[in-house]
């Protein structure tokens, strides 16, 4: 299943001509995505009226702060319309397939997609939408959160610490899994009863080298045997389908190289990110 997969999409990658060799995605795609809730959520983000618009003030990539209404429902969401690439290397040991530094919203769309196809459902529901004639991403608002950082430094304990760990245990294979090396204790949301996380802030994921990042972890990466089975399961089409638009064919192959090298690492039982 894994060779099929992989197989399927490098043939995708190879015969697309749609992104060029500037390697820009299509055009991004509209309309809801997720089902259920999710779909709910956004149709919401999607439909809902913009009441307010004000500077989230935290974060590189200048968030706003959106109050939306519809019907009788208000809430908040965060639009990025952040939307660059640099050809110089995001640090001084970045390898040579890792030159193409971008930050983008898209990635913030594909982050939710990715996140849904596993089944892990930790990044907030997350929709293209145009706000005063420009492209973005907007995101659900995650009320009564409180940051990892806060946690730390409150000394707030944790209800359920077994839940927790294994949360903390999927997230670091996820964000091996899109090469997301900015994750820090502000990013990382918590809800009561203080086991539920929530992860957010992907727009500088999703480079190109196939490799796993270290990520700086106390020991080797640990796979929770629900996510192996997900990133087994992880079907072609769907995952082109869902990421169509948001990434470009070189950024699916990383993608699907670091899985294929996380699924190794995993079955040979030695620490990911070393090769």
């Amino acid at each position: 299943m894994r060779r099929s997969l992989v197989g399927c999409l490098v043939a995708w990658v190879l015969s697309a001509t749609v992104a060029g060799a500037a390697g820009h995605p299509v055009e991004p795609i509209g309309g809801p995505w997720g089902h259920g809730a999710d779909g709910a959520t956004e149709r919401f983000l999607l439909e809902a009226r913009i009441v307010d618009v004000r500077e989230l003030g935290t974060g590189v990539t200048h968030p706003k702060k959106l109050t939306l209404a519809l019907g009788d429902r208000t809430a908040f969401g965060v639009w990025k319309g952040i939307d660059e690439q640099s050809t110089s290397p995001s640090s001084t040991r970045a390898r040579r397939d890792d030159l193409l530094f971008s930050d983008r919203w898209q990635h913030e769309v594909a982050a939710y997609r990715l996140d849904r196809l596993l089944g892990l459902g930790v990044v907030p529901p997350t929709v293209a939408r145009v706000v005063d004639r420009e492209p973005g991403s907007l995101q659900a608002w995650i009320d009564d959160a409180f940051t990892e950082r806060q946690r730390v430094e409150d000394g707030r304990a944790l209800t359920d610490a077994a839940a927790y760990g294994r949360a903390s245990q999927s997230m670091h294979v996820f964000d091996a899994l899109i090469y997301n090396v900015d994750r820090t204790q502000e990013n990382i949301l918590i809800t009561e009863p203080g086991s539920r996380l929530w992860l957010i802030d992907h727009s500088r994921a999703f480079r190109l080298t196939p490799r796993l990042p270290t990520l700086g972890r106390r020991g080797p990466l640990v796979m929770p045997p629900d996510v192996l089975q997900a990133l087994l399961a992880l079907d072609f089409e769907a995952t082109r389908s869902a990421l169509l638009g948001l990434l470009t064919e070189r950024q699916v192959a990383g993608l699907l190289g670091r899985r294929e090298r996380l699924l190794t690492a995993t079955s040979a039982a030695v620490p990911a990110g070393r090769e």
